[in-house]
């Protein structure tokens, strides 16, 4: 059945994993499906990998393989609580990484695709890339890419992210890290690394002022939204 159905996350799968049967495909599909599905994510889910699958699509890509899979797994882990200051441990990007090796190599992926994907992901932690990789460039730009979008996309994201982080902080610690973030990027000209995001700066900036200037209202409607979810849960 699974061999029969087509979509981003499927096909890129294929991309990747060449050299495995359509079962295996099935399970990497599952797997993806588990760890993108956890209730504590709210932005960093399968829709986010999709929307950085069909704009990847518009490019030529050198080193497509390692690309789609760093696409596929620069979130495979994600927990808030990580971006705390005073956590110890690994980090979420380097966490993905390791998980994304694991699981290229079971499938027979060569070392070099490996290595690239896991380079891709580690520079997602800090989005600081060498001048002369343009295909990093992209990446980081495909990632960050929803803050171009148009408002009610970015509205979207915005509420969702907050949604997250407040399953590891308190209001008034999102807000304080979230304002920091914001006007940095703010301060920050271009947005984009690279010219193919070039007619994204304009409403990317709109977006931040939009998102500093309703900063405490997301926060208090995602805090509103997730003590509604907490209590459905419940009582089920």
């Amino acid at each position: 059945m699974f061999k029969d159905l087509s979509n981003p996350i499927i096909d890129a799968i294929r991309v990747v994993f060449t050299s495995s049967a359509p079962h295996q495909h099935e399970r990497i599909y599952e797997d993806l499906q588990r760890a993108y599905g956890e209730p504590q994510r709210h932005y960093h889910t399968l829709r986010h990998i999709t929307e950085m699958l069909e704009l990847a699509k518009n490019f030529p890509l050198q080193d497509k393989k390692a690309f789609i899979a760093a696409v596929l797994y620069h979130d495979y882990v994600y927990e808030a609580q990580r971006y705390a200051p005073d956590y110890v441990g690994l980090s979420n990007e380097q966490q993905s990484a390791l998980a994304c090796e694991k699981i290229m190599l079971a499938h027979g992926c060569d070392n070099d695709t490996i290595y690239r994907a896991k380079e891709l992901i580690l520079m997602t932690e800090t989005h600081k890339t060498p001048e002369d990789d343009d295909e990093a460039r992209l990446f980081m730009d495909i990632d960050m890419s929803v803050i171009g979008k148009p408002q009610r996309r970015y509205s979207e994201y915005a509420g969702s992210n907050a949604r997250e982080y407040l399953s590891a902080f308190t209001p008034e610690q999102y807000i304080m890290g979230r304002t920091a973030f914001l006007t940095h990027a703010k301060d920050k000209s271009p947005i984009f690394k690279t010219a193919h995001f070039a007619d994204y700066e304009e409403q990317a900036h709109e977006n931040i002022l939009w998102g500093l200037k309703n900063l405490p209202t997301l926060v208090m409607t995602a805090a509103m939204t997730n003590n509604i979810t907490a209590r459905k849960n419940d009582y089920q």
